[in-house]
């Protein structure tokens, strides 16, 4: 995931430094020449660059994409008679069930 904006520890911000840190990384830099060029002087806080890693690009290769161009757009329910029961909540009047139309909006089952 993304670089804490702070250190768990001492609360110094460090979220900032991540792209300067790999970058350095990236010209061939040591870790520990890096940390020291970036100011990284307390143990906690380079305990957080040295273990961190970035999954985001991991997440992004299971993101779901939708193949249709221009999906179905879920109707809205109005707000005229908002039955609420035990078990369900309904809208009397259209039609339109709130439990599907969450699902619609979330493409989930109920």
């Amino acid at each position: 995931m993304l670089i804490p904006p702070r250190c768990f520890t001492c609360g110094k911000i460090i979220g900032n430094k991540w792209n300067m840190y790999l970058e350095l990384i990236k010209k061939g830099i040591s870790e520990m020449d890096a940390l020291d060029a970036l100011g990284m002087n307390r143990l906690c806080c380079r305990c957080m660059f040295l273990t961190h890693f970035d999954l985001i690009n991991k997440f992004l290769e299971y993101a779901v994409v939708s193949k249709e161009k221009n999906p179905p757009k879920p109707e809205i329910p109005k707000n005229d008679n908002i039955v609420i029961d035990e078990d369900e909540i309904r809208v009397e009047g259209n039609g339109i069930n709130i439990n599907d139309f969450i699902s619609n909006i979330l493409r989930l089952p109920v």
